[in-house]
C-alpha cells in the first residue's frame, strides 16, 4: 500500500529537506513506496492544497523547522489534523532551533536589530507589507501541537 507523505517547513533553513533531497539516487528505492501529497520545497504545492485534504489522509506528516510566525502556528496545526502520524524533524522542529535562541530578547528589540540597527542596513525601516506576523517567542512545537515521533 502506499503511503501518503506531506513535508512542511516552517521557519527554519530547510536543511533538513536539502538533506534529504541529497539522498539523490538513494531515494529510487522508496519513492515507489509513497505518494508526497505536500512538499512545497520541492513541488509547488500551496497552503490550500494541503487545507482541502481531508483530516487523517496523510498516512506521515514531516514538520521541520519552528514557529516564528502566526503562519507558521497554523501550518503546524494543520498539519496535525490532515496527519495520523506527526513527525517533528531535525533540531528546530524538537527544540527551535537556531531561531530559538532570539528568545533571549524582546520581539521589538529583535526588529530594531534586524531592520533598523544591522551593520548591512542601507534603508532603516521596518517593512510593513506582505510581512507575515510574528510570535512573541518561539515555542517547541510540543508545546502547540501534539506529536507520534
Amino acid at each position: 500500500m502506499t503511503k501518503r507523505i506531506a513535508l512542511a517547513q516552517l521557519t527554519s533553513c530547510w536543511g533538513c529537506d536539502q538533506s534529504l533531497v541529497d539522498l539523490h539516487l538513494g531515494l529510487l528505492t522508496v519513492l515507489p513506496e509513497i505518494e508526497i501529497v505536500f512538499w512545497p520545497a520541492v513541488v509547488d504545492f500551496k497552503l490550500k492544497d494541503l487545507e482541502s485534504m481531508p483530516d487523517q489522509s496523510i498516512h506521515i506528516g514531516l514538520v521541520e523547522g519552528s514557529c516564528r510566525t502566526e503562519e507558521d502556528v497554523h501550518l503546524l496545526n494543520v498539519m496535525r489534523e490532515k496527519s495520523k502520524t506527526l513527525v517533528a524533524w531535525g533540531v528546530c522542529s524538537c527544540y527551535g532551533g537556531i531561531q530559538g535562541l532570539a528568545n533571549q530578547w524582546n520581539l521589538e528589540e529583535l526588529v530594531d536589530r534586524k531592520f533598523m540597527k544591522a551593520d548591512t542596513v542601507t534603508d532603516p525601516r521596518v517593512p510593513s507589507e506582505n510581512v507575515p506576523v510574528f510570535t512573541e517567542t518561539v515555542q517547541p512545537n510540543v508545546d502547540i501541537v501534539e506529536f507520534d515521533v
